[in-house]
């Protein structure tokens, strides 16, 4: 076999071998190199070959997606025919070594890097398609620039079809080598459908509708289309649609299909017929689908969005980013000219996001904050990313990982997280692998592979499947002795992998409404329609959930299957509790058995002292002053001192307290102390608990600052009121006759009068007596005199009283 790559021959007719020197001599330089390149200019199949022949090991390249590996793997072998051997492949369920190329997902990289971290052999790594931003490729960067300090005769090559080549070069301190694309012409008609916003049914008849069109218009030159839509169920749809209207091949191609159904959307013709292939995300920029001279574009995404709030991660449809939208576009360019349909209106499409979101942001994290702390870096600190981690959503991957004893408390990795951070399975997925042993394989074959609906039934279909057999010889010894001699229930599988996510059916729907589920974690969910064979089941284990429809809207549940009660409660663990509830004005007492959020069972009892004031201790805590609503009104003693209180701390600040913002169980010890005991809510003192607030010394100032009342010169009390905010005072105005101005509280703020009528009606509003009574007073005068002529209403306001 020869030594090296025949790289003329493989870059014939390719637009990056123009490059190519740049390429080779920046690679060179002991630097990371940087390629952009459009697509279909060839840098997946020239570069690696290229690099091959500049070092002594083995060059690995990733690509995300495990068709376009296959894909890219397949090609260079076609080009390289004298080289056998030479190009390997390494993807979930396949491997075959090669001698110097090996292609390979990025999470396959990811292994290699944690169970070798020098990784010997490699000489080089490229790293493609970075602009997709998929977690894995993010990680294996920010580890191989980590690795490079200790290794400086690793080469790095970083390539993409959309580099913010900037951004990577101020992060990896590469060489930036551009590649100018030969552009064809692409014509881009416009196809708005409004159902496009829902997916509707209709609208992807609107989009086979306008495939058969454009087949009719390049189909007889023998030119084919590709149709983007965003995920295998509605490409299948499309497919079907499109069979009944068009008479040549239609073809699909994702992930989800067998390596010989790809195979066959990806090669062409042999007598050069055209043909319809729909395609997902994968045909987007990492394969060339050969014939291609048009395009109609769904303008969709399927994107994963994680909902912190619900603790739950799943595929969302959306418009696609406008870097999407081109590089589908590009694909009826790259052999020709062509015509690109896009199924949204150009305002639509100029509103969309420039890139799509980058998935550190938007997924779950757990498997990823378990292999950073493997590198030794917890929660990805140190390491050189793009884009930084949530917090949140690292916090709950922490909380995860050490419920399944994968780390400690300071986020480094334990022995049983380096061995589930081995398995190629969600940590969550290897800890019942761990547990149940081979008897588990199917089903979690049957998640790896994106199976939805019931998985019992998909668990059955999934037994000889070569993802299964690949799990079985990798699962260890069953850890539950109960399950080494049966297989195991594929609820019981789910739930080990995701206890938050057991559910019990909701009773008392509606005629005709969706049955509503509850997880122990608090989520509400609704059966998907896949789901439907599992309604009645009074107990769920949920493997998928993604977001309901509309803010606020239930979860829809994917994939699941049934459990028991009794599964159940082994899988959560029962908690038990005594706590307090309001029940017609008194606590009672009761003794609750739950699995998280879902309540098992509320018994009454009388709880020891003790156990009865950590009860309403708790419901003080979470309820606080909203207990004692009525006895804290404005017209009650304590809600008239609170509003005292309250208004000193907003014009004064410490040390007078926020009443409403106070934990009321720190200062309701006797009261606690009278419920626990099964005294009436009513009969709590709540003024004397607000009386407890009052800071020392400074409390003796309270009516200085702060007066309950004032002293009118008619001698009348009128109350001050601080219930908006501001000291108010409500009273007839013959009593304020002689008071030159607005009396001050809290070293500065004017009283607000509310002058009355002598029946009690509004005649004026004011916090500047003297200018009311030098200006609107004689007005108001005036008008009253007549009204009211048995009552004083002087010329001088100031001279007269109102006694």
């Amino acid at each position: 076999m020869p030594h090296r790559f025949s790289c003329e021959a493989i870059g014939a007719g390719l637009p990056v071998s123009a490059a190519l020197s740049r390429y080779v001599e920046a690679s060179g330089s002991g630097r990371p190199v940087i390629l952009s390149a459009p697509p279909g200019t060839g840098k997946t199949t020239l570069i690696p070959p290229a690099t091959a022949n500049e070092v002594p090991g083995t060059v690995v390249v990733t690509i995300p997606r495990r068709v376009a590996v296959r894909a890219a793997a397949r090609r260079l072998r076609e080009l390289a025919p004298e080289m056998p051997g030479a190009v390997g492949i390494s993807i979930r369920g396949e491997h075959v070594r090669g001698e110097r190329v090996q292609f390979m997902t990025p999470a396959v990289l990811l292994r290699m890097l944690l169970r070798d971290p020098e990784l010997p052999g490699v000489s080089a790594v490229v790293l493609d398609e970075v602009h997709e931003r998929s977690l894995d490729t993010d990680l294996c960067l920010a580890m191989l620039l980590e690795l490079r300090e200790l290794r400086d005769d690793l080469l790095l090559s970083i390539m993409s079809a959309t580099l913010d080549a900037c951004r990577y070069a101020e992060l990896t301190g590469g060489v930036l080598v551009d590649v100018p694309g030969v552009i064809h012409p692409v014509e881009t008609r416009w196809a708005p459908h409004p159902g496009r916003v829902h997916g509707s049914p209709e609208f992807w008849d609107h989009v086979a509708d306008e495939a058969a069109a454009l087949l009719g218009e390049v189909g007889p030159s023998g030119q084919s289309v590709l149709v983007f839509a965003p995920g295998a169920r509605e490409i299948d749809a499309v497919c079907a649609r499109l069979r009944a209207r068009v008479a040549c091949p239609v073809l699909p191609l994702h992930g989800r299909l067998s390596s010989a159904e790809q195979d066959e959307a990806l090669r062409p013709r042999p007598d050069g017929s055209p043909r319809v292939v729909v395609a997902s995300a994968v045909a987007e920029s990492s394969l060339t689908v050969p014939g291609v001279h048009a395009v109609v574009d769904s303008a969709l995404s399927r994107v994963p969005k994680r909902d912190a709030a619900r603790g739950m991660t799943g595929l969302v449809t959306q418009l696609a980013a406008r870097a999407t939208m081109e590089q589908r576009r590009g694909r009826a360019g790259r052999e020709g000219p062509g015509i690109c349909v896009r199924c949204c209106s150009e305002e639509e499409a100029a509103r969309a996001p420039h890139f799509p979101a980058p998935e550190i942001t938007t997924v779950d994290l757990t498997a990823a904050t378990l292999e950073v702390a493997c590198w030794g870096t917890p929660r990805a600190e140190g390491l050189a990313l793009l884009d930084s981690p949530p917090a949140q959503a690292l916090d709950d991957a922490e909380a995860t990982l050490r419920r399944l004893g994968a780390i400690d408390s300071a986020g480094h990795a334990t022995d049983r997280g380096r061995r589930l951070a081995e398995l190629p399975l969600d940590p969550r997925l290897g800890a019942a692998l761990e547990r149940f042993g081979a008897g588990a394989a199917p089903v979690l074959a049957a998640l790896a592979e994106g199976a939805s609906g019931d998985l019992a039934q998909a668990a059955g279909s999934f037994r000889r499947h070569p993802e299964t057999r690949r799990l079985e010889r990798l699962a260890p010894r069953p850890e539950d002795a109960a399950h080494t001699s049966r297989r195991p229930h594929p609820g019981e599988v789910i739930a080990a992998a995701f206890p938050d996510r057991v559910a019990r059916r909701q009773s008392g729907a509606a005629p005709g409404r969706e049955e509503e589920y509850l997880l122990v974690s608090g989520t509400r969910a609704v059966l998907g329609p896949e789901c439907q064979g599992l309604r009645g089941r009074p107990w769920i284990a949920v493997a998928s959930l993604t977001r309901g429809g509309r803010p606020g809207a239930a979860g829809v549940v994917r994939a699941a299957a049934a459990l028991s009660a009794e599964e159940a409660e082994r899988a959560v663990g029962v908690e038990s509790e005594t706590i307090a509830r309001l029940e017609q004005g008194r606590l009672r007492f009761r003794e609750v058995r739950r699995l998280g959020a879902v309540e098992l069972s509320s018994t009454p009892i009388s709880p020891d002292p003790e156990v009865g004031r950590e009860a309403v201790s708790a419901l003080l805590a979470e309820h606080g002053w909203d207990l004692w609503a009525d006895q804290c009104g404005p017209s009650t003693a304590a809600g008239r001192l609170a509003a005292r209180l309250e208004f000193l701390h907003e014009q004064l600040g410490e040390p007078w307290p926020s009443v409403w913002s106070t934990d009321v169980s720190l200062y309701a010890a006797p009261e606690v102390e009278r419920l626990a005991q099964g005294a009436p809510l009513g009969s709590v003192d709540v003024h004397a608990v607000v009386q407890r607030l009052l800071p020392w010394p400074e409390a003796q100032r309270l009516d200085e600052l702060a007066p309950a009342e004032l002293t009118l010169p008619s001698g009348r009390r009128r109350a001050v009121s601080y219930e908006s905010g501001r000291p108010v005072v409500k009273t007839k105005l013959q009593d304020c006759l002689g008071l030159v101005a607005s009396p001050e509280v809290a070293g500065g703020v004017r009283v607000q009068f509310h002058l009355l009528s002598p029946a009690g009606r509004p005649v004026a509003v004011t916090d500047d007596l003297a200018s009311f009574w030098s200006g609107p007073y004689q007005g108001v005068r005036a008008e009253m005199r007549g009204r009211y002529p048995k009552h004083a209403w002087p010329e001088d306001p100031l001279a007269g009283t109102g006694a």
